[in-house]
This record gives structure tokens, C-alpha cells and sequence, in this order.
């Protein structure tokens, strides 16, 4: 469960020991007065429209809507960025390691992907 909101979110540190995710335009002192104006309807919040029974993914960098169509792909799509960063890192890390070595590299994990 999570709280999306263009508005403002407090008491940050108690929310966050409850286990309970907030992605909101900024941090507040004090409440809102709030009221529920309607309910399950398509909302805008930024330049993000979010419909009734759309799948989101949030982060510390924000929110974001996932087609459902592609929710199916995500764990095989996010496998393969994994891997790439794994092996683009354990490269980086090789005492042997020079710039020159990125393009081949980098090339060669473009051709497992397609």
C-alpha cells in the first residue's frame, strides 16, 4: 500500500517505521484540512494521469504507470538489466580495466539483447 499525492505528507520517519510507502509533492509541518471529493476516478497528479486499476511503480525518484499489458515482461526485462549492470560492474572493477575496453563491451551485451 502506498499514499501518491500532489499535496504535501508529514510524519515521515513514523510512516516510514510502519512499513507504509508516500510519494508526494513535498513534506509538511502541519495537516490539511482534507475532504474526499470523489472516488475512483481518474486523477492528474504533476503530468501523471492515474486511472482506476492501473499498475504503478514508485521509488525515491518517483512514480510511474506500467501498461499491463508489459507487466507480464517486467521480471525477464529487469533480469537482463541486472545482469548487464553485473557485468558491465565486475568490468569496471578489473585491475586491468581501461576506458577503451567500454564500446566492445557495451556492444556485445546490445547484441544479447536483441
Amino acid at each position: 500500500m502506498a499514499c501518491v499525492t500532489n499535496g504535501a505528507v508529514r510524519d515521515v520517519p513514523g510512516i516510514q517505521a510502519l512499513g507504509y510507502q508516500l510519494f508526494a509533492g513535498g513534506v509538511s509541518v502541519s495537516h490539511a484540512y482534507a475532504h474526499v471529493v470523489d472516488f475512483g476516478e481518474p486523477v492528474e497528479i504533476g503530468s501523471l494521469r492515474i486511472c482506476p486499476g492501473d499498475l504503478l511503480h514508485g521509488d525515491l525518484h518517483g512514480v510511474h504507470t506500467i501498461p499491463i499489458d508489459r507487466a507480464r515482461a517486467l521480471p525477464g526485462a529487469a533480469e537482463q538489466v541486472l545482469r548487464g549492470d553485473r557485468e558491465l560492474f565486475e568490468l569496471t572493477g578489473r585491475k586491468d580495466f581501461s576506458v577503451d575496453m567500454l564500446p566492445a563491451s557495451l556492444e556485445e551485451g546490445m547484441d544479447r539483447r536483441l
